[in-house]
């Protein structure tokens, strides 16, 4: 999804042409398409049924679903990290 639409962006350069994006906004789509990926492979981990989490309370998990758990949170920060420096750049083309 994020692939088919980094064909879309383009940059006005200083002539009013527009130009394909550069390489550090392809490298930062990449970036967050890595982070897409592993935030679902994280989730279907936690998906599935574990006899560990089933002998612990309902509000905690076994150690490797709370590292799952801990890893999304971080997996989203770094996105929303990514979309903010994306928002910023792609507001500097059109403005």
């Amino acid at each position: 999804m994020i692939k088919a639409n980094l064909r879309k962006v383009r940059r006005r350069a200083a002539d009013g042409k527009h130009r394909p994006i550069g390489v550090t906004e392809r490298r930062l789509f990449g970036r967050l398409q890595s982070l897409d990926d592993a935030i679902a492979y994280r989730r279907a981990r936690i998906a599935v049924p574990c006899a560990d989490c089933d002998g612990i309370e309902a509000d905690r998990r076994c150690d490797d679903h709370a590292c799952d758990l801990m890893l999304i949170a971080a997996y989203q920060r770094s996105a929303a990290e990514v979309i903010l420096i994306l928002s910023g750049a792609m507001a500097q083309m059109t403005g």
